[in-house]
């Protein structure tokens, strides 16, 4: 479903659908992992970030990504978040798809600062990050937007 809702380019409304449901989704799986993580669950977050910081290409960045969302939804150990991922990861790819070309930033800092409050199981601290991660998110999607304005987007 998802790739046909972008076959013909960024579909807005759907965007910001794909963002409301981020913001109810993993701010709190953010929370939960950072009560409910196992060591192994913080690796792969560590070695998702650690593959952003390396990436060299967009599609580098964007597979990074994809896997530190995943991560984090599986971290929280909660079948039912975790079985949004499939919608969450979709509507970032197409989210990272459309930033990826037209920023070169990445929002790397934000990313860590999850790990770091998951890493000392701060859960206010966790769910705090998170926000601040989906804001940078959404600035940069409104950035891109505007950056590629009279394209089809």
């Amino acid at each position: 479903m998802l790739r046909w809702r972008f076959s013909h380019g960024a579909d807005v409304r759907f965007l910001d659908q794909v963002f409301d449901l981020r913001l109810a989704v993993e701010p709190l799986a953010a929370r939960r992992a950072a009560t409910e993580h196992v060591e192994a669950d913080l690796a792969v977050l560590t070695e998702a970030l650690r593959a952003m910081r390396s990436a060299t290409s967009p599609e580098e960045h964007i597979a990074a990504d994809l896997s530190f969302h995943r991560a984090l939804l599986s971290a929280a150990h909660n079948e039912l978040l975790e079985s949004l991922a499939p919608l969450v990861e979709g509507g970032l790819r197409e989210r990272d798809r459309l930033v990826h070309a037209a920023i070169t930033a990445d929002a790397v800092h934000e990313h860590a600062a999850v790990v770091a409050a998951i890493g000392r199981r701060d859960e206010a601290e966790a769910e705090t990050a998170m926000r601040s991660l989906l804001s940078r998110s959404a600035a940069d999607v409104t950035w891109a937007m505007t950056s590629v304005a009279g394209e089809q987007v």
